[in-house]
């Protein structure tokens, strides 16, 4: 899909559009997760290390949720180059996965953690670009540390 509409969207629907789009692409499996907050939380201090559990881990790479399992193709990618921050553009070769779907897999997954794990916090280190030094394009960008993808690779066997 390459051809795109520029559509307005009042600013309170826009997670909401996104998440649909999601659904339409069939990238989210629950329709309730339709209202998803499209936000990617991590906690305040950007040290998501000692949330994820090995065993959080282990059902994280075990899950048939087409989302999830595109989240395990970026882990595999980011922990074979840790401390490396990767934009979406960078994700789509190594994954397999189109631009298109990587930008809204991330829709279902923080209600799927908060479900599932009863956390909000992401097993990825995210930033938006424009807060590097030097700054880099205004777009997302992901990274796990190297103690992430020492644990991802241990328990996945990857």
């Amino acid at each position: 899909m390459n051809d795109f509409q520029m559509i307005p969207v009042p600013n309170q629907h826009v997670t909401k559009v996104f998440a649909y789009i999601a659904r339409l692409e069939n990238l989210l499996e629950d329709p309730a997760e339709d209202a998803v907050d499209l936000a990617q939380p991590t906690p305040a201090n950007g040290d998501n290390s000692g949330v994820w559990t090995d065993e959080m881990l282990a059902a994280l790479a075990q899950s048939e949720k087409k989302a999830v399992l595109i989240l395990c193709k970026v882990l595999d990618v980011l922990s074979a180059s840790p401390s490396t921050w990767f934009s979406l553009d960078d994700l789509e070769g190594p994954t397999g996965e189109t631009r298109h779907q990587l930008r809204y897999f991330w829709s279902s997954l923080t209600r799927h953690f908060k479900n599932k794990f009863d956390t909000d916090t992401w097993p990825v280190d995210i930033q938006w670009g424009t807060g590097f030094e030097p700054r880099r394009d205004a777009v997302m960008f992901y990274r796990v540390t190297d103690e992430r993808a020492e644990q991802w690779k241990r328990v996945t066997g990857r």
